[in-house]
């Protein structure tokens, strides 16, 4: 358990930091979003010549989404749609929760917001359920996929032996 929101925030910076150091072709800064949460964000990816080249950040790109009740899933994947659109390249659905973002119905829309802040709000709309989402690149077929997971919390017993709980 975090003793403070600084205290998280040191830790996320110093691992960043650590990985920022090494020789891995991306880098990432840690931002803190507005609801205190904190995201870990590409800002510069490796050339053929091992050339670092500054990136923006897909999810600030500013998009419209007209604003509307809707499903969580129904959202989730127009927001995806109008960054596709905007950005020029694929943004897709990965994995989640499907029965439950079927289920939650969530208003959220907005004109030149960003898509991350789309998404910010229709996650924090999904209830019970305290979810992590994560975006990754598949460099082969040119898309991002955007993955909502159940936050867990892992326990390990006097063998190593690990059980998984959800966090409500």
């Amino acid at each position: 358990m975090w003793t403070s929101a600084s205290g998280e925030e040191q830790v996320l910076t110093k691992i960043v930091s650590d990985y920022n150091q090494i020789e891995n072709p991306g880098k990432f800064v840690v931002r803190k979003q507005t609801d205190g949460s904190y995201t870990i964000i590409g800002i510069s990816v490796e050339d053929i010549n091992g050339e670092a080249i500054r990136v923006h950040p897909i999810l600030d790109t500013p998009i419209s989404v007209s604003s509307a009740t809707r499903s969580a899933g129904a959202t989730i994947n127009l927001i995806l749609e109008a960054l596709t659109a905007q950005g020029g390249t694929k943004v897709s659905f990965g994995i989640g929760p499907l029965n439950l973002l079927v289920r939650s119905q969530v208003t959220v829309g907005g004109t030149n917001v960003s898509a991350r802040g789309l998404l910010l709000q229709t996650i924090a709309g999904i209830e019970p359920a305290k979810l992590v989402w994560e975006l990754l690149y598949d460099t082969d077929g040119k898309t991002y996929y955007f993955s909502l997971i159940p936050k867990q919390r892992a326990h390990y017993d006097a063998f190593g032996g690990r059980t998984t709980e959800m966090i409500p």
